[in-house]
């Protein structure tokens, strides 16, 4: 019995680029073929199933999850004669999809169910495929201890059996399960394995994922040149091939690394096109880590009352569907929060927070893009604003008085100001609940832009502009 069907195998393999534009093509033909497999004896209906099991990646790609996951539960519903490994492959490929969208337990039903069918049929490659995707169920449940067990038994399985189709998923699931955990070099040990063999098949889609995952890495190292090589490269094959689903992943990321450079038009673009993605897909797994990604990035903005509604938000909905990613969001969310709740005290906190609690996901959805407008016309009021300053202060004549100072970033406006009050790195670090790392950047990216080499050089420009309030120019050392 073949491991997969041969269009299962092409998806994954160099050739899926042109696969999916023959799916694409003849989609409506496929869309007859699957109507006829429900509507007529069980032969049709058996050739169905198969058809529609193996259209599961295609879908996937396309983010096709709610409408796969639809005619894939009425072709199970109905009565077939398949053997039970095609069977347990359906119920797989429906767990795959309704796992996306955050429907936790009943994948881990349809997950059981095809490892009993496995079993039965003595399939130990199909048996490795639900230990793997089980462990992904503990991983979202917090239970990293089952996880690591039954993540390992399959990539046992996968390598005694020579399985180098599927054995990257699995090392790819162990790196996001140590990344939960908090241990970053195992996980770049389990992602690079797993981008290592994935560019030896030439499956441009899961390089593509791979890297959306080291990147992320990368991000929670703070290595940002790394982060943003990673999301690059993941993004052309993304392209290459038009896979919703990797793109709108390698959106998210590049919005988290795009504001951290201070690129706020871009960073607004990416999660503004990530989060409409995931939105169009219904996939509340990524949908909702991009909530937590726009109510940090509306904190790093100073819009204090949005982030805490949108972190509000979406801890509840991750109680609700339910949705753990512990060590991961923690390392996010930590600092950020930290520094929120100073800002605004813990009695608003907890008051704005409710209001997030209460919404929809919809709601949150809605507020998110609401949020990303507003940093976006914030950013460019600022801008404004500084230019406008600059043309004040300027002499007349003088085109280059203020060169550099439109060029300063929200952000850096906000160092620009604590820097002028003779803090350190690490004082502007904690007052803005940012790393010590990433405040010394700003300062660095401050003296380029304004073309200076002192802090108290920047500080007199600042001042000069309007920027920096409460002293004379006199009071600077020039």
């Amino acid at each position: 019995t073949p491991r997969w069907a041969p269009m299962e195998e092409e998806l994954i393999g160099p050739n899926q680029e042109l696969w999916l534009q023959r799916l694409d093509e003849e989609f409506p033909n496929i869309e007859f073929a699957l109507q006829c497999g429900l509507d007529l004896d069980v032969e049709a209906h058996n050739q169905g199933l198969i058809l529609a099991t193996s259209l599961w990646r295609y879908w996937t790609s396309r983010g096709r999850f709610a409408s796969g996951t639809r005619l894939m539960r009425q072709m199970l519903d109905r009565p077939s004669t398949v053997g039970p490994t095609v069977r347990a492959r359906a119920l797989n490929n429906l767990g795959n999809l309704v796992f996306e969208l955050g429907q936790h337990v009943a994948a881990a039903d349809y997950y059981e169910e095809s490892r009993r069918l496995y079993e039965t049929a003595g399939d130990i490659n199909g048996v490795a495929d639900e230990l793997n995707n089980m462990g992904m169920i503990h991983v979202h449940n917090g239970d990293f201890e089952a996880a690591q067990d039954v993540m390992r038994q399959s990539m046992e399985i996968r390598k005694v059996t020579g399985d180098s189709l599927a054995l990257p998923t699995t090392l790819s699931n162990l790196g996001d399960m140590a990344i939960f955990q908090g241990d970053f070099d195992q996980a770049e040990r389990y992602h690079r394995e797993a981008y290592d063999l994935r560019c030896e098949i030439g499956n441009k889609r899961g390089i593509a994922l791979s890297c959306y995952n080291l990147g992320t890495l990368a991000i929670l190292r703070r290595d940002w040149d790394a982060a943003e090589i990673w999301h690059a490269r993941g993004l052309k094959l993304s392209n290459e091939i038009g896979d919703a689903y990797s793109q709108a992943c390698l959106h998210l990321g590049s919005g988290v690394v795009a504001n951290h450079s201070g690129d706020v038009a871009k960073a607004v673009a990416f999660l503004t096109g990530a989060l409409r993605s995931f939105q169009d897909m219904e996939t509340r797994r990524m949908l909702i880590e991009t909530l937590d990604v726009i109510g940090l990035v509306a904190a790093r903005h100073g819009h204090d009352t949005e982030s805490a509604r949108l972190l509000g938000a979406s801890t509840e909905l991750r109680r609700q569907y339910p949705l753990g990613s512990p060590a991961r969001r923690a390392q996010w969310v930590h600092d950020i929060v930290t520094g929120l709740r100073q800002r605004i005290g813990d009695q608003a906190w907890a008051a704005q927070t409710a209001i997030g609690t209460r919404w929809s996901i919809d709601q949150a959805v809605n507020a998110a893009f609401s949020v990303l407008q507003l940093i976006g016309t914030s950013q460019e009021q600022d801008r404004a604003d500084v230019t406008d300053a600059g043309r004040m202060i300027a002499p007349a004549g003088d085109d280059n008085a203020m060169t550099g100072v439109e060029d300063l970033t929200r952000r850096e406006i906000q160092v620009l100001r604590l820097l002028a009050q003779g803090l350190s790195d690490k004082d502007i670090a904690e007052r803005l609940s940012i790393s010590p790392r990433t405040a010394m950047t700003h300062v660095s990216n401050i003296l380029t832009k304004l073309k200076v080499n002192r802090r108290s050089a920047a500080s007199a420009v600042g001042l000069r502009a309007g920027l920096v309030p409460g002293r004379h120019a006199g009071d600077l050392e020039a």
